[in-house]
């Protein structure tokens, strides 16, 4: 199985702790945040806890509202476990699941951008598979 060519692999570990993001004011241009709460069961893009995940989204929604010609890139991650390609198609799938939820939700399409990092990106200290590594993460894009 050939992985989608659209599809961006990190070339390195992130070496820093995302902000959570816990209030629109957690938002920073060129900063990612982690979408707390917005987890996603073990080789699925269902969301683990949707009622959790859809109250962090909203904040989204609400900052995206409040500032109409921000733009975003939604960040998608998995754990170590699986094979390099299916991680990095399973992380597009994660992160479409956010796109589409902001996009069912009023938030136009073309604002938001996404890449897939596969299991490139593990947490530090969570580099063994840890089940926080199922996430997404939220960059405001400034200065395009």
């Amino acid at each position: 199985k050939e992985a989608d060519p659209e599809l961006v692999r990190a070339e390195a570990p992130i070496d820093y702790a995302p902000k959570q993001l816990r209030s629109s004011s957690d938002l920073a241009c060129n900063t990612r945040v982690n979408l707390i709460n917005v987890y996603f069961e073990d080789n699925s893009a269902s969301y683990a806890g949707r009622v959790e995940a859809l109250k962090t989204i909203q904040i989204v929604i609400d900052y995206m509202r409040y500032y109409p010609e921000a733009h975003i890139i939604l960040h998608g991650h998995t754990d170590i476990h699986g094979s390099a390609i299916n991680n990095l198609e399973l992380s597009k799938k994660r992160v479409l699941a956010v796109r589409n939820t902001l996009v069912t939700r009023g938030i136009d399409a073309d604002r938001i951008k996404y890449i897939a990092h596969g299991d490139a990106q593990p947490l530090l200290g969570k580099s063994k598979g840890n089940k926080r590594n199922r996430r997404v993460e939220v960059e405001v894009v400034c200065n395009q």
